[in-house]
């Protein structure tokens, strides 16, 4: 799957290790721990989801290594609507008999850290597939920024009617797209693409051979102007540091 020299996607993949119900508010905490206090960083993360677990807390999370760029790790949360932050689900004060145990280990985490931040982002409606949740080896993290405000309506618009029918064509099972809403300028949209392996990159790009050479050119003629910096890196799924508990039996 890939994305390689063409830049072909001006849009999301997100196939993610986070169980999807109906979420629509995406927060990643993008951290970059010390090179020498990354053990420490790791033990943390571990001691951190297992006093969740000890308390029984019910939200999961995923963790995401970098593999180019700069060294840091993503944690990814899903929430369904806005007021579902308020509840501040990892937060030490709802678990009172482990709250000491998931403050610590939080210091700890914090401490390890050289740097800390963290965008919050919105889907964008009807311009992708329903996620699916599934756990991918890797992915492919791509921030587009447009050329400047007012281009938000168009750019979605071109997703929806040029790229998304391809996607569909092409077999794509996950694929969505997210704006930028705090933490970053909002002219930015993040595309989460699921990657198996590297050697995916060696094989034709799937969504521009379902959409024709001709189509294609069409495609990138509505997107090059208002797109003004695109950024790459691929991150590899860390399931030993994510927190994905078992779901509530009914």
């Amino acid at each position: 799957m890939t994305l390689r020299r063409q830049r072909s996607f001006l849009a999301a993949l997100a196939v993610l290790a986070v169980p999807t119900l109906a979420q629509t508010i995406r927060s990643i905490n993008i951290e970059q721990p010390k090179r020498d206090r990354l053990e420490e960083f790791r033990s943390a993360i571990t001691d951190y989801n297992a006093a969740l677990k000890k308390a029984g807390a019910t939200a999961p999370y995923t963790m995401w290594s970098s593999q180019s760029g700069d060294s840091q790790y993503l944690q990814i949360t899903d929430y369904e609507k806005w007021a579902d932050l308020d509840k501040s689900p990892f937060a030490p004060q709802n678990y009172p008999a482990q709250a000491l145990e998931i403050a610590l280990a939080d210091q700890r985490i914090r401490e390890a850290n050289l740097s800390q931040r963290r965008v919050i982002l919105r889907l964008v409606p009807d311009a992708g597939l329903p996620l699916t949740g599934e756990n991918t080896p890797m992915m492919i993290a791509r921030w587009v920024q447009l050329a400047g405000p007012g281009h938000g309506q168009e750019y979605a618009g071109i997703v929806r009617t040029d790229l998304l029918p391809s996607v569909r064509k092409a077999g794509i099972k996950s694929f969505s797209l997210w704006q930028v809403w705090f933490g970053a300028e909002q002219s930015q949209y993040l595309s989460l693409i699921a990657l198996n392996q590297w050697a995916s990159l060696d094989q034709p790009d799937p969504i521009v051979a379902a959409m024709g050479n001709e189509a294609y050119q069409r495609y990138r003629n509505k997107t090059t102007p208002i797109v003004a910096q695109v950024r790459e890196d691929v991150y590899r799924f860390r399931p030993e540091l994510s927190y994905l508990p078992s779901p509530a039996k009914k």
